[in-house]
């Protein structure tokens, strides 16, 4: 999918069928093989249906440069938090994990068993928090959009 922004774009499919496209915050579903050609410079994004911000192709950067931050809030936040045998967590925006690494650190410190869940919209991100996925309390990851929930 392309988010355009500003500006004006020419999508050129292989299909043959072209179009111009106009910067005006519209979201165009951009299918198959082609090309894009800025006919007016601009600004766009590119994202997956779900992942709006593009997180899921940015991954492994993301992990890179955000997972001691984040690791170390994660600590520091699930500290303040009592936490009793066979309870359920559930981190909405898990990104890669480091809460739910966290709760799990934590939880073990504590001698607690209790479940805890990851969700995220971003399947990159979700893949990346099984890829670390290492310690014996259970975890589970669920890549789901919860944008439109209310």
């Amino acid at each position: 999918m392309l988010r355009l922004i500003t500006g004006q774009v020419r999508w050129s499919p292989q299909t043959g069928l072209n179009q111009v496209l106009e910067g005006d915050e519209t979201v165009y579903e951009i299918a198959g093989s082609g090309s894009l050609t800025f006919v007016h410079g601009g600004r766009y994004a590119w994202f997956d249906g779900h992942d709006l911000l593009g997180f899921g192709i940015r991954a492994p950067l993301y992990q890179s440069i955000m997972e001691p931050r984040n690791r170390e809030i994660g600590e520091a936040f699930v500290q303040r938090f009592p936490l009793s045998t066979n309870e359920t967590w559930v981190d909405i925006g898990t990104g890669t994990s480091a809460i739910v690494q966290a709760l799990q650190s934590y939880s073990r410190q504590q001698g607690v068993k209790n479940w805890i869940i990851g969700i995220d919209g971003a399947d990159g991100l979700i893949e990346q928090a099984w890829s670390h996925q290492t310690d014996t309390l259970p975890a589970r990851f669920i890549d789901q959009d919860l944008s439109g929930v209310r």
